[in-house]
C-alpha cells in the first residue's frame, strides 16, 4: 500500500482557504482497499494541530472537501499529515499492529494564496517501499540540497560499482570507480544523471552542504596506474558542486580517503584522519575555508583514524571524533575537539581524550547520531556497532554495542545497550517515533545470512539511559545494504541507496 498523494490548497478566497485531497497521477490508489484516512494540518512554528478530518478511503476518488475556513496565514509554514487504517492487512511489518497502517508527512510548506499543491508521500508505517533505480554504486556520498519551499533533491556523487573487492585498494579486481553524479527527486521518485561529472573517478570521499547551498567534496580514493596494474590511491582533491558545475578548490595538505569531515559554524571545514596516499591510517586533522583561505593542519588525533565517527555537539564549539585502527588489545578512545572558546582543553583549537569506547578492542565504522534535548539545551550522542579487521588473518570482527555520550557532561562513552545483530558498514539515522525519537540502523555486514537485509529501530533519548533489548524492533529491508547511504528527507522518510549485491533504492517510512 504505497503511493504519493497531493493535497491541493485552493486559495481563491483568501479568508476561507479550502483544502482538497486528490490522487497524484503517479500514486497508487489507497481507495483500492477499504479503510479510514485521517488528514491533519500542523502549524510548523508551534506544532499545533489546526484541523483534522477523517473520511473513508474509497471517498478519495470523489475529491471530497476536507476542510473549510482553515486558519492558514500567508507567509506562515505548515505540514500535512496523513494516517490511513485499512480494513485488511496491506503492509508487511515485523509488528502485526502495523500491517494495516500507512503514514505520510509532507515537507514543510509556506502558505500563499496561489499555492497549488503540497505533496504527501504515503508508505507503510515502519516499513520500506521501492525508491527507484539509480546507477549501481556503493561508497558514494548522498547530500540533501534544499532549493526553497517544497523543492529539493538528493545528489549522489561518485562511489564504485558494487563488488566484493570494492575495498581492496591494491587489488581492486573488476571494481570500477565512478565520476558520475545523479539527482533524486523525492516527489517523482526519479533518479536523473547530471551532465556534469567529477574531475576524476573516486569513492569514500566526504561531502558537506555549505551555507551557500553548494556541495563540498573532499578527498577519496581514485584509480592510478602503476606499471600494468591499476590501484586506488588517496587524493588531495577538493571540489565544489554548484548549479550543475564542478569547481576546483585548493588541495588538502595530504591525500586521504575513508576520513571524517564536518562543516564548522565558522564556515571552515575540518577533516579527520582517514587512509593516506601511502596506504596507512592518518593521525592528522586539517581545517580549511572553502571560501579560499589556506588550510591548517595544526591538530592531530591520539590514534590512526579509519572511517572515524564525527558528530557535533550542537553548541557551535565541540565535536566528538571516535573509532579508528589500532592494536587488538587497545581501546580506541574518543576525543572531544573544541574549535571556539571557552574550551576545557586549553586555547582553541584543542582536544581531550574520552574513555570508555571499545571495551578493550579497537573498531571503526560505528555511525554516530546526536539526539538533541528540547529547547536545544544539551543532548546525547549515540554510537552503534562497528568492526575491525585482524591485521594478520584479515578476518573481520563485528560488534553490536550501543554507546552514549552526554554532551552536557562529556566525561566518558557509556555502553547502554546492544543491537540484535552485529553490524559494520551500516547506517544510523534519527527518525520520529510515537513515543519519542528512534535510531533507524540499517544494513551492514555481520551475522549472515540476514544482517545486510535487516534494520533495527532503537528508542533513544536526549539522556544516556539503558536501552532494553526487547524495546529494539527488527525491520526487514527490500535489499541487502552495505556501503550504502541513508538520507533523511524533509517528509521524515529515509532514502537508502547502494548495495554490494546491486539492490535498487528503497524508502523507509517511520511510524511518527
Amino acid at each position: 500500500m504505497l503511493g504519493l498523494l497531493a493535497a491541493t490548497l485552493v486559495g481563491a478566497c483568501r479568508e476561507r482557504p479550502t483544502l482538497l485531497l486528490e490522487l497524484a497521477p503517479s500514486g497508487i490508489d489507497p481507495a483500492a482497499v477499504d479503510g479510514q484516512l485521517t488528514l491533519g494540518v500542523i502549524e510548523l512554528a508551534t506544532g499545533r494541530l489546526l484541523g483534522e478530518a477523517t473520511l473513508p478511503t474509497h471517498a478519495l476518488s470523489d475529491q471530497r472537501r476536507l476542510f473549510e475556513g482553515l486558519s492558514l496565514v500567508d507567509g506562515h509554514s505548515y505540514r500535512l499529515r496523513v494516517d490511513v487504517h485499512f480494513a485488511e492487512a496491506s503492509c508487511t511489518s515485523e509488528q502485526p499492529e502495523l500491517h494495516r497502517r500507512a503514514l505520510g508527512l509532507s515537507p514543510s510548506f509556506v502558505y500563499t494564496a496561489d499555492l497549488q499543491a503540497v505533496e504527501v508521500y504515503l508508505g507503510c508505517a515502519d516499513g520500506t517501499r521501492a525508491g527507484g533505480n539509480p546507477e549501481l554504486r556503493v561508497y558514494h556520498t548522498a547530500t540533501w540540497v534544499p532549493e526553497g519551499g517544497l523543492q529539493g533533491r538528493v545528489l549522489l556523487v561518485g562511489g564504485v560499482t558494487p563488488s566484493l573487492t570494492a575495498l581492496e585498494l591494491e587489488t581492486p579486481g573488476e571494481t570500477k570507480a565512478l565520476r558520475t553524479i545523479e539527482s533524486f527527486d523525492p516527489v517523482s521518485g526519479q533518479f536523473t544523471p547530471l551532465q556534469v561529472e567529477l574531475s576524476s573517478a573516486r569513492f569514500l570521499q566526504q561531502a558537506a552542504l555549505l551555507d551557500s547551498g553548494d556541495v563540498l567534496l573532499s578527498g577519496g580514493f581514485a584509480p592510478a596506474q602503476v606499471g600494468d596494474a591499476t590501484i586506488f590511491v588517496a587524493v588531495k582533491t577538493v571540489e565544489r558542486l554548484r548549479d550543475g558545475r564542478i569547481a576546483a578548490l585548493p588541495d588538502l595538505h595530504e591525500g586521504r580517503g575513508a576520513h571524517g569531515q564536518l562543516l564548522l559554524p565558522s564556515g571552515q571545514v575540518a577533516v579527520f584522519g582517514g587512509i593516506g596516499s601511502e596506504g596507512a591510517p592518518l593521525l592528522s586533522v586539517e581545517r580549511f575555508d572553502p571560501r579560499g583561505a589556506d588550510s591548517s593542519s595544526s591538530l592531530s588525533l591520539d590514534w590512526p583514524a579509519l572511517l572515524p565517527t564525527v558528530v557535533d555537539f550542537g553548541d557551535g564549539r565541540h565535536v566528538l571524533v571516535a573509532g579508528g585502527a589500532g592494536p587488538e588489545d587497545r581501546d580506541i578512545t574518543g576525543q572531544v575537539f573544541c574549535f571556539a572558546a571557552p574550551c576545557d582543553c586549553g586555547d582553541p583549537p584543542c582536544a581531550r581524550a574520552l574513555a570508555g569506547f571499545g571495551a578493550g578492542q579497537s573498531r571503526f565504522g560505528a555511525p554516530g547520531v546526536r539526539v538533541p534535548c528540547a529547547g536545544g539545551k544539551g543532548g546525547a550522542i549515540y554510537l552503534v556497532g562497528g568492526g575491525r579487521e585482524d591485521p594478520e588473518t584479515k578476518v573481520d570482527t563485528m560488534y553490536n554495542d550501543i554507546y552514549c555520550l552526554d554532551t552536557k557532561g562529556p566525561e566518558r562513552l557509556a555502553r547502554v545497550g546492544e543491537l540484535h545483530r552485529r553490524r559494520s558498514g551500516h547506517s544510523a539515522t534519527l527518525v520520529a517515533g510515537p513515543a519519542g525519537p528512534r535510531l533507524f540502523v540499517a544494513g551492514g555486514g555481520g551475522e549472515l545470512p540476514d544482517t545486510p537485509s535487516t534494520a533495527e529501530l532503537v528508542p533513544v533519548d536526549c539522556a544516556c539511559g539503558t536501552i532494553a533489548s526487547d524495546a529494539i524492533k527488527l525491520i526487514t529491508l527490500r535489499g541487502a545494504r552495505f556501503g550504502h547511504t541513508a538520507t533523511l528527507l524533509p517528509d521524515g522518510t529515509v532514502l537508502l541507496v547502494g548495495s554490494l549485491l546491486g539492490a535498487a533504492a528503497e524508502r523507509f517510512s517511520p511510524d511518527s
